[in-house]
């Protein structure tokens, strides 16, 4: 009897006082248990379905256009499509290896009997690795540079190993500053081709040209993913947006994962490039020439016989890898919009003048590319938790109190109780046994 007056102090969930009337008929009581046990069931469903929802950890993003005064200008990095100066392999004795290396597979084409296994390599290759530039170089394809409208020099460049060989990189450390939009206030280059020198390139583009990429200073670009082609004889614009990105760590999937080959910050790109490369590495026990760690470069012949395979492997196997790769919490992202026109017949004559060869010879090989920000507005998104724990509790405490008129405290009551009533039972059950 006392357990039950307890009882009906200490829960005041609405309608059980009513289950629990001994005074009322059992119709009525029946009546009132329907209804406490349907109101429990959808408070039940509710506070589910709340719990649910935390535990998916929604996200809300906040995205304000921003101007600022000056903007941290990209990172930009030049790649010529051709792999190999067809001059240098002449002096090596190596015009018949790249064809077998990289053969074209559109047809069948007629290639050099070559044993890759036997080629002395000794020229270019020391302990493993390449000690001389087959590719371009930065003096040949820098034709001229102005940064905001003032002479930059070759000096600005420095040489960058990519899935697309030997490029060249423009403000690797990400330092310079723009102080306006537009043309005035960019990057203007004149670039080289030379198409004469080429042979083949490393994945397959086809045509003379560049292929430019505009990413972080910390970003080690995929440049057969992201990069941009640029064509000679056509003036190109690339006009830049930005996008920067900010969130706390855990916030929609965010984060860093860590990386065996490759080093420095973090980046999506860099971590998809070491799942191909962990792969390759599995399989070869060799490198491409776009990886900067310690494990040894490919021979032409492991490159052709192994390293090929691999990765076509790679690319049509889902190993799951690429997809553990977090978005870092914090991150730049550039935009571009690119469009070009022809050089003008009047602009290669005069041209042709003033460098000598000749109007056929710069049509061919001459590229005019121009790169700014079209305004100095950015976009800034933030990410933030949709739901946090003080929201579960404000939403479980109204589940509580909508239909049974209860609360968080009234549950804890609950629990008294029932723990009182199983150790005052389990103390007197003792207590009448020791007598």
């Amino acid at each position: 009897m006392r357990r039950k007056k307890a009882l009906h102090e200490m829960v005041t969930v609405q309608g059980l006082t009513q289950v629990c009337d001994t005074s009322s008929n059992i119709l009525r009581r029946g009546v009132w248990l329907l209804i406490f046990c349907g109101a429990l069931a959808f408070t039940t469903f509710n506070i589910y379905k709340q719990i649910s929802l935390y535990l998916s950890a929604p996200v809300n993003v906040r995205v304000d256009q921003i101007f600022d005064n000056i903007l941290l200008f990209p990172t930009i990095t030049i790649c010529n499509n051709n792999y190999a100066k067809g001059s240098l392999l002449d002096i090596f004795g190596l015009d018949h290896v790249i064809p077998a290396v990289f053969p074209y597979t559109d047809f069948d084409e007629q290639l050099p009997n070559v044993n890759l296994s036997q080629l002395d390599l000794s020229a270019i290759y020391v302990d493993g690795q390449l000690s001389f530039n087959l590719g371009h170089t930065i003096e040949e394809a820098i034709v001229k540079c102005d940064w905001e409208s003032a002479p930059c020099g070759q000096d600005d460049f420095i040489y960058k190993e990519t899935d697309l060989g030997k490029c060249f990189t423009y403000n690797v450390n990400g330092s310079l500053r723009s102080r306006n939009s537009g043309r005035a206030h960019g990057l203007r280059l004149l670039l080289n081709v030379q198409e004469e020198e080429y042979t083949r390139s490393i994945n397959g583009y086809l045509g003379t040209g560049f292929m430019i990429a505009v990413h972080a200073p910390e970003v080690s670009p995929i440049m057969s993913e992201t990069g941009i082609a640029v064509t000679p004889g056509f003036q190109h614009f690339m006009s830049i947006g930005v996008k920067r990105v900010t969130a706390k760590e855990g916030v929609g999937g965010c984060g860093e994962k860590p990386l065996k080959y490759f080093t420095g910050n973090y980046s999506r790109d860099s971590c998809r490039k070491e799942c191909q490369m962990r792969f390759i590495v599995s399989m070869c026990n060799c490198k491409d020439i776009s990886n900067p760690s310690d494990v040894p470069l490919c021979n032409p012949q492991q490159y052709q016989e192994c390293l090929v395979p691999a990765l076509q492997q790679y690319l049509q196997t889902d190993t799951g890898c690429e997809a553990g790769c977090p978005e870092p919490c914090q991150y730049t992202r550039f935009t571009t919009q690119h469009s070009s026109s022809p050089l003008s017949r009047n602009y290669i004559t005069e041209y042709t003048k003033a460098k000598g060869k000749t109007e056929e010879y710069w049509r061919k090989n001459l590229v005019i590319l121009e790169m700014y920000f079209s305004s100095l507005a950015y976009e800034n998104m933030e990410k933030q938790l949709g739901y946090e724990i003080l929201d579960l509790f404000c939403d479980i405490g109204g589940a509580l109190g909508l239909l049974l008129g209860a609360s968080l405290l009234t549950v804890l009551e609950v629990f008294d109780f029932m723990f009182i009533s199983v150790f005052s039972g389990v103390f007197e059950k003792n207590k009448v046994n020791s007598k």
